[in-house]
């Protein structure tokens, strides 16, 4: 992309720009940080006389691990196994694709509107053996009820557990949690817990399916189960600095 805008500087103003971001996640498994490169993107556009009024496609992207689900992997429903040798793990590689397309989003969300699209690349079929919907069907499901019209607030890192907080068009807070560590996506080990230290008045916590869960508060702490799944946490309207402060203090 550096190439192309100095090769055009001057002579064509490009009205987007367009990346295929393959390889980016959360540095999980060896992968880049679509944050940080997303935020080098930007260095680079401005650098080429590109602001924010200069919209970015990501018109090809994910795939991390060549999912292809559903049963045996099998691609395009022929027997060649493209993806891999045939294996009996479908079931998790199905929970990690979906897994890892929202996060991809999420991170993404950062950036929006500017960022105004990512086409995450799957390949056929979207439905299982069984004729069932995916899991990774929901993920744009419950990510556009819960952040139709999302501000970015703040992202939190530590040792692998990441959260990125927004407030949504209704000015409540939604943050969303997960673990990003190789054990934990290889289903070897078990997510971390963290502990929130104060309760906050009516806050939900909602799972990647859409689905509330409880929140159990004793002593004023709860302590959240994390996995490979962003978990969200929201807020009353008003409170989203709140949140940020909440989840500030349960990642350190």
């Amino acid at each position: 992309m550096a190439g192309y805008l100095a090769a055009t500087k001057d002579k064509v103003k490009w009205n987007a720009i367009a990346v295929h971001p393959y390889g980016n996640l959360d540095q999980v498994k060896g992968t880049l940080d679509l944050d940080a490169e997303t935020a080098r993107l930007l260095v680079i556009m401005r650098n080429n006389g590109y602001g924010p009024e200069t919209p970015i496609d990501y018109t090809e992207g994910f795939n991390i691990k060549e999912l292809y689900v559903p049963e045996w992997r099998a691609y395009s429903g022929n027997d060649g196994y493209v993806a891999g040798k045939a294996s009996y793990d479908y079931g998790w590689q199905e929970f990690i694709q979906t897994a890892q397309a929202a996060r991809t989003y999420l991170m993404e969300l950062k950036y929006w509107p500017q960022l105004r699209s990512q086409n995450i690349w799957l390949s056929r079929p979207f439905l299982d053996f069984y004729f069932s919907p995916l899991a990774v069907c929901m993920v744009p499901n419950t990510l556009g009820h819960l952040l139709a019209q999302p501000k970015f607030k703040a992202d939190v890192r530590n040792n692998g557990l990441i959260a990125y907080v927004f407030e949504d068009g209704e000015g409540r807070g939604v943050a969303a949690l997960w673990c990003a560590k190789d054990g934990v996506e290889n289903g070897f080990e078990k997510g971390a817990e963290v502990t929130l230290g104060q309760t906050q008045e009516e806050l939900e916590m909602i799972d990647l399916m859409g689905n509330n869960r409880k929140l159990s508060f004793s002593n004023n702490k709860a302590a959240v189960q994390l996995s490979p799944a962003p978990l969200f946490l929201r807020s009353k309207k008003g409170l989203a600095n709140e949140l940020v402060e909440l989840v500030k203090a349960a990642i350190k």
